[in-house]
């Protein structure tokens, strides 16, 4: 049976990570000034799911493991970031002038970053009581977390990842994603928390159903 947190995995994977961040960092200096977009998209995606891991074994350590990196997040994923990937070369090919650096290329990477720091707070404050994973039964040390982000946020980690999504589409300058990744993002998130709700009323009763009432996800309508 294999280890969820062999350190010889997570140590392949951090290295891994890290090279391509440090590569895309290097290749986004010297490459043409004015299409980095894609250079700079893989090495924001490399801190991500560096980041992932990092908030998770600092904050909640009990239960930190390999996939707290997140690169095994199910088939769409990887889909949705290959897709994103394949119409910014379509689209470099074909209308490079799309793809120079404008405004919308910092604005994009100002929403990504914003974005990340974001999810990275709110894990950072939920502590234990965030899980990557939807839970149907209360672990002893999962409270109901309702000060910090989550004082003007319900799921701010979602918050996070939704701006994220889009700003790397932004960023990228992909007119489809951007409208796709909205789309796809809205609706993901829009059936995990009707989904992940219902436990946190079994496990907190009144007391979240009082929360809900008085705090929005702040996700374009996602009450």
């Amino acid at each position: 049976m294999s280890n969820p947190n062999a350190p010889d995995g997570v140590a392949l994977r951090a290295s891994l990570l890290g090279a391509v961040f440090g590569a895309s960092s290097v290749l986004a200096c010297v490459s043409s000034p004015a299409h980095p977009a894609g250079f700079v998209f893989v090495a924001l995606l490399a801190i991500f799911h560096i980041l992932e891991y990092y908030v998770t074994a600092r904050y909640n350590p009990t239960r930190v493991k390999i996939d707290s990196f997140l690169l095994s997040n199910g088939i769409g994923y990887p889909i949705a970031q290959a897709c994103g990937i394949l119409e910014f070369l379509i689209e470099l090919y074909y209308f490079p002038e799309l793809k120079t650096v404008s405004n919308a290329f910092y604005l994009g990477m100002a929403i990504t970053l914003f974005g990340q720091v974001f999810r990275f707070i709110a894990m950072a404050q939920a502590a234990q009581s965030f899980n990557h994973q939807v839970q149907s039964a209360k672990l002893d040390d999962h409270v109901l977390v309702t000060d910090g982000l989550y004082k003007y946020f319900r799921h701010p980690s979602y918050f996070g990842f939704f701006w994220w999504g889009i700003g790397s589409q932004i960023m990228l300058a992909n007119p489809v994603s951007i409208i796709a990744f909205g789309f796809v993002l809205w609706r993901f998130f829009s059936q995990r928390i009707e989904g992940e709700e219902k436990f946190l009323v079994k496990f907190f009763g009144d007391s979240y159903v009082r929360y809900r009432e008085r705090v929005p996800t702040r996700i374009p309508f996602i009450r």
